[in-house]
């Protein structure tokens, strides 16, 4: 489930938030254990080629985890944008 390729919908969401790009790539990354990560290859117009990360949370929270897993790292991503320092 973590490492199959990401369905034709989330490459599609990916090409159309990076504006006139093309997925030409797909790798699989190794490691995680909550979310399917992929690194993806696009290449512009322009012939300039980008890689970015595309995470899935493709496995169903535990009853006792509390909220969304998705949720959690876009609130966590929020609080450490202002920061006045570098951040992963």
């Amino acid at each position: 489930m973590l490492r199959a390729d990401p369905p034709a919908a989330a490459l599609a969401w990916v090409e159309r938030t990076r504006g006139d790009s093309v997925v030409t790539g797909v790798v699989a990354m190794r490691r995680g254990t909550s979310a399917a990560m992929h690194r993806v290859t696009l290449r512009d117009r322009a012939g300039h080629e980008q890689t970015v990360v595309l995470r899935r949370y493709v496995r169903q929270p535990r009853e006792d985890e509390a909220g969304s897993p998705a949720q959690f790292e876009a609130n966590a991503l929020s609080h450490v944008a202002a920061a006045s320092f570098p951040t992963p």
